[in-house]
């Protein structure tokens, strides 16, 4: 799968003009190593770019990647797909596509990389030819939610000090599901 990630508030905080003060976002790099070892595309999909003359100091872009380097995570896409991966022909392709996209202001909030890791995991098991279907049908079972990570979030749930992410409860909602309709097939 393509996994377009962000930067700012997502990978690293306070990083931002001066990279030098970032700050690692809890798990980020741990999570972008376990994708790219379960073989997914990672790609850095964010608003910075580097100025286009090379000897300004304002390289944004260039600079965010260099200090994932120095973490261990080198990502060969920045704002772009690989070659094989584009189907546009034209036009200035200011979106990178992707299968997933994680990012802090995602509606909901920003789930947390341990979820956003269990959600690739169970997308990619449902996927075919390593992208998920863009179609919705109704009719059609959600992907599936590991089965540690939803008695996770029905522990958590219980727990009224620990509140949920909209992701996190659609997530259990779903896990819950599965689990009812396992329960009713056994009943019949």
């Amino acid at each position: 799968m393509i996994v377009a990630v962000d930067f700012d508030g997502t990978i690293a905080v306070d990083g931002f003009p001066d990279i030098s003060a970032a700050r690692e976002v809890p798990d980020s790099i741990a999570a972008l190593k376990y994708l790219q070892e379960a073989g997914h595309t990672v790609v850095l999909w964010t608003c910075r770019e580097d100025h286009p003359d090379d000897d300004d100091p304002r390289q944004y872009l260039s600079d965010a990647l260099h200090w994932l380097s120095e973490r261990g995570v080198d990502l060969e896409y920045a704002n772009a797909l690989p070659a094989e991966e584009e189907f546009r022909t034209f036009g200035r392709r200011t979106k990178v596509y992707a299968d997933v996209y994680v990012d802090d202001r995602n509606i909901g909030g920003f789930p947390g990389w341990h979820q956003v890791c269990a959600y690739v995991d169970a997308a990619s098991a449902v996927a075919e030819d390593g992208h998920i279907e863009r179609e919705s049908d109704p009719t059609e079972e959600p992907p599936a939610v590991p089965d540690e990570y939803g008695r996770e979030l029905v522990r958590r749930y219980s727990d009224k000090d620990d509140a949920l992410s909209v992701t996190e409860m659609w997530a259990m909602s779903n896990w819950l599901l599965a689990r009812l309709k396992i329960l009713e097939k056994g009943a019949n």
